[in-house]
């Protein structure tokens, strides 16, 4: 073989080994801003060199970019969901709350009735024996007693007549009536004295 004909290999000069290295090294940077575009992409996407890229690395990262965004949707549509689970839990909690305040509210009217019933009805019985202790009493003392043959009159009536008399407090009727007590009492020993 003739020298001539000999292929001599191609030694690149030291300017072209630095250039291919500064190439490099520019297209790592490429790369490592295109990764950290898919972790930030609203702040990396613009500065991509996307120039520097290959064609297949430059797919791959749109890709990669898609996937990403679907990820970020799927998440806001997770947090929209909890958002929005959130908030029916607060209302059905608040609903909740109202109707046990409602079902108190009721239960204290409902106890607050029955005990007023039960004060009244005490009211009326207490008229009553008062009213017997003085018909005793005026049989007692020679006086004439007069026999009430009309209709007994109404709970409703009582409680009207029972308001204008004790100031609607059953504490001061319960006074009253302990002191209507005590004169009738008074009255029937001042009788049996002078007998």
């Amino acid at each position: 073989m003739l020298a001539r004909d000999m292929v001599v290999p191609h030694v690149p000069s030291i300017e072209e080994i630095n250039f291919r290295q500064h190439l490099l090294i520019t297209r790592q940077d490429a790369l490592k801003k295109a990764f950290e575009a898919l972790v930030n992409p609203s702040d990396q996407i613009e500065s991509i060199p996307y120039h520097l890229l290959t064609p297949e690395e430059e797919m791959d990262h749109q890709k990669a970019i898609e996937v990403s965004n679907l990820k970020v949707d799927v998440l806001r549509q997770q947090t929209d969901l909890a958002q929005n689970q959130y908030d029916e839990a607060v209302a059905a909690r608040e609903m909740h709350l109202e109707r046990r305040r409602e079902a108190n509210r009721r239960l204290y009217l409902e106890k607050a009735v029955k005990l007023q019933t039960e004060i009244l009805d005490a009211e009326i019985e207490s008229i009553r024996r008062e009213a017997e202790i003085e018909k005793t009493l005026a049989r007692l003392e020679g006086r004439d007693v007069v026999e009430d043959d009309q209709e007994e009159p109404s709970r409703e009536m009582m409680s009207q007549w029972l308001l204008r008399v004790g100031g609607g407090d059953p504490l001061s009727r319960r006074a009253t009536g302990r002191d209507q007590r005590r004169t009738l009492r008074s009255d029937y020993e001042d009788g049996k004295e002078r007998r």
